[in-house]
C-alpha cells in the first residue's frame, strides 16, 4: 500500500469522526418518517442498499447516481448503521466517476479511495459541555465543499465480531447543507499519519511520529485518531531540537473516541495558525491483552486537523521517531 493509499484509508476511517454521529441501530428499515432520500435544498440523504456483512473487517462502496448540478456546502452530517457499524462515510469525486453500484472494496482500496474526497463535516449529536467529545461541527459560516458535476460515494466500514453473518444491513447518512451565500469559508483536512508502527501482542506499545507543515493555514480543530486498543493520545508542537513548545492535546483513550474523539477547538476568527515550518510531533500508546499483533489499518494514529483556506485533503507526511516516553 503507498503513501496516498494509506493516508486515505486514514481518512475513510477518520470519517467515523468526520461524518459526525454513526448511531448503531439494529433495526433494519428507515422510519417511516424519515425525509425522502436525495438532495433538497437543506440536506443530502442517501441510503446503501441492502447488504450482507460477513464475519470480520468489511468495508462496502457504493457509487450512487447523483452527480451534482451545483456546488455543495455540508455543515454537519449524521450516519446510521446496523449493530457492529465503524462507520458510514460520504465522499465526491469528479475524476473516476462510475456506473452506479455497490461491491466490496478492500483496505487497499482497490484503487478506489485514491480518487474520493470527504465530503462530511462534523455532526453535533448531543451534549452541552465544550470539552464535549461528540461537539464536532463546522463553526458557523464554514463548510465543506462539494464541487458541482461530482458524483456522491458511500462507505460503509462494519467491524463483525459476531462470528456469523448480519443479514439484510442498510446505512443511511444525513448532510445539512448551508446556502452558498452563507459561506464564509470552505474547510478542508489536514492529516498526519502514522502507518509505521506494529501493536505488539501482550503488551504496550508507543509510537510517535513528527509532521512538518508545508504551508500556511488556519486550524478551527484538532483530534486524533485511533481504534479500540488505544490508551493514550498526545499531540505537541515541537521545536527543531525536538523539545515541547506546546501540548495540544494529552489524554487517556476511551473506546467512545473511536467514532467521537475528543478534541480542541479554536473561534473562526482565532483560528490557531500553522506556519510553513512548524513541526508537530504526535505519540499513540496502546496497550493489547491479546495474543496477536496489530497493524495499520487494524489499529490506527493519526492527527488530524479542519483548516483554512480549503486545500482539499493534505498530507503532512509523518516521520516515525523515537518516542519520549510512555504516558
Amino acid at each position: 500500500m503507498n503513501r496516498t493509499e494509506s493516508l486515505l484509508v486514514a481518512m475513510t476511517t477518520l470519517l467515523a469522526v468526520a461524518c459526525g454521529s454513526s448511531k448503531n441501530d439494529t433495526s433494519e428499515e428507515p422510519s417511516p418518517t424519515e425525509p425522502p432520500l436525495g438532495i433538497s435544498e437543506t440536506a443530502i440523504q442517501l441510503e446503501t442498499p441492502e447488504f450482507d456483512v460477513p464475519p470480520g473487517d468489511h468495508f462496502m462502496c457504493v457509487y450512487t447516481d447523483i452527480v451534482t448540478d451545483r456546488d455543495l456546502y455540508v455543515h454537519s452530517s449524521s450516519g446510521r448503521q446496523a449493530k457492529g457499524g465503524h462507520h458510514i462515510g460520504l465522499f465526491h469525486t469528479n475524476t473516476r466517476k462510475k456506473t452506479p453500484g455497490m461491491f466490496p472494496c478492500t483496505a487497499d482500496g482497490n484503487g478506489e479511495m485514491i480518487f474520493w474526497r470527504p465530503a462530511a463535516s462534523g455532526a453535533e449529536v448531543g451534549g452541552t459541555g465544550a470539552d464535549d467529545p461528540s461537539q464536532l461541527s463546522l463553526p458557523e459560516g464554514m463548510a465543506f465543499k462539494i464541487p458541482a458535476g461530482s458524483q456522491l460515494v458511500l462507505q460503509a466500514h462494519y467491524i463483525n465480531a459476531s462470528g456469523k453473518p448480519l443479514l439484510k444491513v442498510r446505512d443511511r447518512v444525513t448532510a445539512a447543507l448551508m446556502k452558498p451565500s452563507e459561506v464564509r469559508e470552505s474547510v478542508g483536512m489536514h492529516v498526519a499519519n502514522d502507518a509505521s508502527f506494529r501493536v505488539r501482542a501482550s503488551g504496550t506499545t508507543v509510537s510517535s511520529s513528527v509532521c512538518t507543515v508545508t504551508e500556511d493555514l488556519s486550524a478551527i480543530r484538532m483530534f486524533g485518531h485511533m481504534h479500540e486498543l488505544g490508551s493514550h493520545f498526545k499531540l505537541e508542537r515541537i521545536d527543531e531540537k525536538d523539545q515541547p513548545i506546546e501540548t495540544l492535546l494529552d489524554h487517556d483513550w476511551e473506546p467512545l473516541f473511536v467514532s467521537h474523539a475528543k478534541s480542541i477547538a479554536f473561534p473562526a476568527d482565532a483560528p490557531y495558525q500553522l506556519k510553513k515550518g512548524m513541526r508537530f510531533r504526535h505519540t499513540c500508546t496502546w496497550k493489547n491483552a491479546g495474543m496477536t499483533e496489530s497493524t495499520f489499518p487494524n489499529e490506527m494514529c493519526v492527527a488530524m486537523m479542519f483548516v483554512f483556506p480549503d486545500r482539499g485533503l493534505v498530507n503532512c507526511e509523518a516521520v516515525p521517531v523515537a518516542p519520549q516516553a510512555t504516558p
